[in-house]
């Protein structure tokens, strides 16, 4: 699965992926996510003014090819700082997990929107939901299948192209190897 856009409609976010098979006993990752109005809002403000870093299971459900996620659901929050953050995990029927990750910690706000070697670590557990996202304000955001973290090489990695809000994408499709984060 490759992601091919993004589309803010008023405060929702449609997120756009591309079509493709899945091999025999994976589960599809939906081509379309929708996330509420106000899921993106709490989230966007959630991302401006955390000082640690906190996560939230995004829920809801799947219909044909669009998942639409209603409710943004905090987990047990074992140990925050402003580098990590360890929870009790997600409930089996999230859709995504959404990490915040602190901006004064790169130069850009762009560039503090990648997936850290433990974010890898923990969306290839078994059970992981099939997407990741990491906010860093209110308009930047990123986001990875489960597919792509799988294929990435190790260590952790940035967006690809057109997954990553608030920037200009270098390219209309996405079809480069991931690249490492800075």
């Amino acid at each position: 699965m490759q992601c091919r856009d993004i589309f803010v409609l008023g405060f929702s976010v449609a997120l756009l992926w591309g079509a493709a098979t899945p091999a025999v006993g994976q589960e599809r990752t939906p081509r379309y996510v929708v996330l509420a109005d106000d899921v993106w809002r709490d989230l966007a403000q959630l991302a401006t003014k955390a000082k640690r870093e906190t996560v939230r299971c995004l829920i809801g459900y799947v219909h044909a090819d669009t998942a639409y996620v209603e409710i943004a659901w905090q987990p047990r929050i074992h140990r925050a700082t402003s580098m990590n953050v360890q929870y009790g995990g997600c409930p089996l029927v999230t859709l995504a997990k959404w990490h915040n990750h602190i901006a004064r910690y790169a130069p850009t706000p762009a560039q503090a929107c990648y997936l850290s070697d433990a974010d890898v670590a923990d969306a290839l557990v078994p059970g992981a939901p099939p997407l990741q996202l990491v906010q860093v304000n209110e308009t930047v955001m990123c986001w990875w299948s489960q597919q792509q973290v799988r294929a990435a090489p190790s260590g952790g990695f940035g967006p690809i192209n057109q997954q990553l809000t608030g920037a200009a994408p270098t390219t209309s499709v996405i079809d480069g190897p991931l690249a490492r984060s800075p």
